[in-house]
């Protein structure tokens, strides 16, 4: 599945980056947080792009593409 992180340190602060994307590449998810734990960061980035902008439907798809019927 195509997906991403970034995270930059400045000043004792994180700033990450996520990316979700469809199998076909049509659909492209971001969000962006800040904080300065990074186990919360990430997950928190994590949540955002499955429960609020769609990422779990992509990952569905994603799962269908590949043939994966697990659940």
């Amino acid at each position: 599945m195509p997906a991403g992180a970034w995270a930059v340190l400045a000043g004792g602060t994180l700033a990450m980056r996520g990316l979700l994307a469809s199998p076909d590449g049509d659909q492209v998810l971001r969000t962006m947080a800040t904080g300065i734990e990074p186990e919360a960061l990430g997950k928190l980035v994590a949540g955002r792009l499955r429960d609020q902008l769609g990422g779990a439907a992509l990952m569905e798809q994603w799962q269908r593409a590949r043939g994966d019927t697990t659940e």
